[in-house]
């Protein structure tokens, strides 16, 4: 073999052998970095997870601690909702009715006084009933359910409706 093919194939071998070597060493480093990265990201997202999940919780507990203190009546009046062709309303006697729009009128009116701006939070299936049974006594007064509350809301109980006595 002449030796002009000698040198060209000997320079080939060695041009080979070193982009060879100089791409695996390049892999090797960027399986490296692509390793670190994706446990960082991992990590990243777990302490995300964590926080969210703590976060829940917490709003849960608050949520809980606020359900807590809700009167049994809640549930019989949940119970005497009913639909019409106008929406949603609650199948209460007047009587009982006009004592319940009556006393969410005055807590709001008291908080009003301390210089707090009352919302009254219900259930999101009460929630359009509450409002028309209590928008003439207390016209200002928002009615929210617990749904529209954001999670990074707290709920102060600054009053409770009490009508222990009633029966509905």
């Amino acid at each position: 073999m002449p030796l002009g093919t000698r040198i060209f194939l000997g320079t080939a071998a060695v041009v080979v052998v070193v982009l060879g070597a100089s791409l695996l060493i390049t892999k090797h480093r960027a399986d490296e970095t692509a390793d670190a990265a994706s446990s960082r990201a991992v990590r990243s997202t777990a302490a995300s997870i964590g926080d969210a999940l703590a976060s829940r919780s917490e709003t849960l507990r608050r949520l809980t601690e606020a359900l807590v203190q809700v009167p049994a009546y809640v549930s019989r009046i949940e119970e005497s909702l009913r639909t019409g062709d106008s929406g949603s309303f609650l199948a209460i006697e007047p009587m009982l009715a006009e004592r319940l729009a009556v006393e969410v009128a005055n807590k709001a009116e008291e908080a009003e006084q301390r210089g707090v701006s009352p919302v009254l939070v219900c259930s999101a299936q009460l929630r359009a009933a509450v409002r028309r049974l209590t928008r003439t006594m207390a016209p200002r007064l928002p009615v929210l359910s617990y749904a529209e509350l954001g999670p990074q809301l707290q709920l102060e109980t600054i009053g409770v409706v009490n009508l222990a006595h009633a029966t509905v």
